[in-house]
């Protein structure tokens, strides 16, 4: 190695390639520090100081390049968003759903193939799969499209309740054939998940995702419970600014009900593009598009549009 460092041509040419990739390096950093100020400049305009705003935070690949809090998390309190700040996560919660289910595939727990009338007697002769559940082409009517949501959104009803409310709805299409969003057959999946794991939803996704890639500041929102640092919310009726309706977080629960940070959502973008935390075929499938019966493209795998 020293001999061949010891002809200046080829000395002058590892010298060249050193300094050209310190160059090259010091364009990435001041490339990355400009679009750092350029969002940052961007999101303060968007959100100002007195005013409910947002946290921030974008990754490049696997490194955080930029996070940041703006406006406020408390109007009464004039309360500061920061990157610790919690929010509820609303229907991002069901990419957490799906992959809890796909952990108990791993486990051979479940099937995908299964029949949920399997596990809930309640959907006897339906044709509904795990797999319909998961990819929205169940045929459950959502709950959330029901004329009595406003009212349900105050109940605070049993899980048993609202697993017979959404059995009592007539199907919106046999399984397979259509795709329609529905809150309801994520709600279906977080039960199964409780009643096939022997845990609560929360406790099962806490011992096998949450702690395990440190996302210490994501739990499930539930009657009563205070979360540290979460951010009240807030709409705008009349013009004015007020305080958002009510919403019983009992009622969304595995399809919805879930709080937490732009930090701890990084770590699960890390795991997810990591590949580590299950099979690489059943990851493939949670982010393949699925197909109806007559295979048109629904555009959405498992708790994800593609």
């Amino acid at each position: 190695m020293l001999r061949w460092l010891a002809r200046p041509w080829l000395l002058l040419a590892v010298v060249l390639c050193i300094v050209a990739s310190g160059i090259v390096a010091v364009a990435c950093r001041s490339t990355e520090s400009s679009l750092a100020a350029q969002i940052d400049n961007f999101a303060a305009t968007c959100f100002p100081p007195e005013k409910p705003g947002a946290a921030i935070l974008v990754k490049v690949k696997y490194d955080i390049l930029f996070s940041n809090g703006y406006g406020l998390a408390n109007v009464e309190w004039t309360v500061s968003i920061t990157p610790q700040t919690a929010f509820r996560l609303g229907s991002i919660t069901k990419q957490f759903t799906a992959m809890g289910i796909l952990l108990l595939v791993a486990d051979g727990k479940v099937s995908l193939n299964d029949p949920i009338d399997k596990y809930f007697s309640v959907f006897q002769g339906r044709g509904i799969g795990v797999e319909n559940l998961l990819t929205h082409t169940s045929g459950l009517k959502s709950f959330t499209s029901l004329a009595g949501y406003r009212v349900l959104r105050h109940l605070n009803p049993t899980r048993r309740e609202m697993l017979a409310l959404i059995a009592a709805q007539p199907p919106d299409f046999s399984p397979g054939t259509e795709w329609a969003y529905s809150d309801s057959g994520y709600y279906v999946l977080g039960l199964l998940i409780e009643k096939v794991s022997g845990k609560s939803y929360e406790e099962f996704l806490k011992t096998r995702l949450f702690r395990p890639l440190g996302m210490n500041s994501t739990v499930l929102e539930s009657e009563g419970r205070i979360v540290p640092r979460q951010a009240s919310g807030y709409a705008v009726l009349g013009g004015q600014l007020v305080n958002a309706p009510f919403l019983d977080m009992e009622v969304p629960f595995a399809a919805g009900a879930l709080v937490s940070t732009t930090e701890d959502l990084a770590k699960w973008d890390n795991a997810i593009h990591g590949k580590t935390m299950v099979r690489s075929d059943l990851l493939k499938a949670m982010f393949d598009s699925a197909k109806l019966s007559d295979g048109r493209d629904t555009h959405y795998g498992f708790g994800w549009f593609t």
